[in-house]
């Protein structure tokens, strides 16, 4: 009895461990699969990311060839349209050269020469029209211009908010956002010589858009007005007080100086949501600086600080050699007085 008991206590030991050895080998398979799907896993998700950073890439060359295209879109349509008037011009003017027989009636020969001094106005006015040249303007991934966007001694920081409900805030050629803010180095208010930053805005006043100028040197004294031109030429009025003499002209030219005027801020603002709702706005064609020729300021000493140096400098020359002068004129005068005496 025991050694039956026996035999089957080691058969029942067998039988374990050959379940065990089962379940190990098992065990063993779901290790190595799980280890796979774990590394496989991890393949996939540095594939996902470099999909996803080529995703980006691909958005970020699309938006920039989407704007590129809109650009040269304009300029072809630009393009067009002044060779259509030069081709309608050039076929009146054949025309009128050479005219039609008629049986009835000749055309005299005051009417040839009016014809032909209207031809000749027309294309003096054709060929004194401006071109506005574009100033490349980074932008961000989504098209959008990173700011401040830097033209020379301006920089703009924000293009605030295009106001449509109300008619005085946009004319037939400018656009005045509420919340535009732009700095520009100038003259000094304390020294004109010494460079200072001022800071342009417009603020909403309600009826009509609020124009302020105010200096990083004197915050607390600032120049506002309803009227963009007036606080501009009392600027120049200002520095002109402060160095004695007139040295720039105060013809206000504040749209020149805030930077709204500036090609490349009025395509900017074009092209924000709403600009079709100005309708007294007219829209500007520009032109793509496709040579690559860094942009250049206008040379006005009310709107550039060098100008403006220059401008006193010469001023200043100018005086003194005008009192060595008199003091020269004085002093021979008073000579031949002595002498014939």
């Amino acid at each position: 009895m025991n050694a039956a008991t026996f035999r089957n206590g080691m058969k029942g030991n067998e039988l374990n461990t050959d379940v065990n050895k089962i379940y190990k080998r098992k065990y063993g398979a779901l290790k190595k699969l799980v280890k796979r799907y774990v590394y496989e896993n991890a393949a996939l998700c540095d594939q996902v990311f470099r999909l996803q950073e080529k995703m980006i890439c691909l958005k970020e060359e699309r938006s920039f060839l989407l704007k590129k295209a809109y650009q040269y879109e304009s300029l072809a349509k630009h393009n067009l349209e002044v060779n259509e008037s030069i081709s309608l011009g050039y076929m009146k003017s054949q025309q009128q050269h050479f005219p039609q027989k008629s049986s009835n009636t000749k055309k005299k020969a005051s009417e040839v020469i009016q014809d032909n001094s209207k031809c000749k106005a027309k294309k003096n006015i054709n060929t004194a029209v401006k071109r506005k040249t574009l100033v490349p303007v980074p932008v961000d991934s989504s098209g959008l211009p990173v700011f401040p966007v830097n033209l020379g001694s301006l920089s703009v920081h924000s293009l605030g908010e295009i106001i449509t409900d109300r008619l005085t805030f946009h004319d037939e050629d400018l656009i005045y956002p509420v919340g535009f803010c732009s700095t520009r180095v100038y003259g000094s208010l304390s020294d004109p010589t010494s460079p200072c930053i001022y800071t342009c805005m417009i603020l909403d006043g309600g009826n009509a858009p609020i124009f302020e100028i105010a200096s990083d040197t004197d915050l607390e004294t600032s120049i506002s007005g309803d009227n963009i031109n007036a606080v501009h030429s009392e600027l120049l009025q200002r520095i002109n007080q402060i160095v004695g003499v007139e040295v720039v002209n105060t013809r206000g030219r504040g749209a020149d100086f805030f930077g709204i005027s500036h090609p490349t801020v009025m395509n900017l603002l074009q092209s924000s949501p709403g600009i079709k709702k100005c309708i007294n706005y007219k829209m500007t064609k520009f032109e793509i600086n496709r040579s690559g020729e860094p942009y250049i300021e206008e040379n006005d000493a009310s709107l550039r600080f060098e100008s403006l140096q220059r401008s006193i400098a010469f001023t200043r020359s100018h005086m003194e050699d005008m009192d060595q002068q008199e003091t020269l004129d004085s002093t021979t005068t008073l000579r031949d007085l002595l002498t014939n005496s």
